[in-house]
């Protein structure tokens, strides 16, 4: 995720960026030091991750230009990021929903509909998947209407792959 900004810095949009599942904060914490957005929020359901980021914005020296939140405070991001659990697989222990999504990727898919719906018009957001996630392109293709391909990765067991699509693009 953090080689695909590097690709795209550029080209993206400025202004309030939202990293969904932000877990430890990484992929914010890099977004609010090194990107120039105005606002950065760091948004997760368990509060040991919530915790665990701001320790994390702390020791970065961007606690200041991030806020932690639980839910997404608007429905205008500029950038939405996510790195969620993909893997098509039930959770069996509560560990498990860091990496499972689910058999159906109900999960995923109710991220990336979040993702969009916390995006302005022509916002981007930017969404993992691996290719052991079979059903991740169908569900962006629903969702998000297009997507490109931006980066991908092998790793000893998958590919991952990191897309972008546009809010408001067919």
């Amino acid at each position: 995720m953090i080689s695909a900004l590097r690709t795209l810095q550029r080209v993206l949009p400025r202004g309030k960026a939202i990293d969904y599942g932000c877990g430890s904060g990484a992929i914010g914490i890099y977004i609010a030091k090194y990107m120039g957005f105005e606002e950065v929020h760091l948004l997760d359901v368990d509060t040991l991750a919530l915790a665990t980021a701001r320790i994390n914005a702390f020791i970065n020296g961007v606690l200041d230009k991030v806020r932690i939140v639980s839910s997404p405070l608007y429905n205008d991001y500029d950038l939405a990021v996510s790195n969620p659990p993909y893997l098509p697989l039930d959770p069996q222990i509560d560990i498990d929903r860091c990496w499972c999504g689910g058999s159906t990727l109900e999960t995923y898919r109710s991220i990336v509909r979040s993702c969009i719906k916390s995006l302005r018009r022509g916002g981007v957001l930017l969404i993992s998947f691996s290719s052991l996630t079979y059903g991740a392109p169908r569900v962006l293709k629903s969702l998000c209407a297009s997507y490109t391909i931006v980066r991908s990765a092998r790793t000893p067991f998958d590919t991952i792959y990191v897309a972008a699509c546009v809010k408001g693009s067919t």
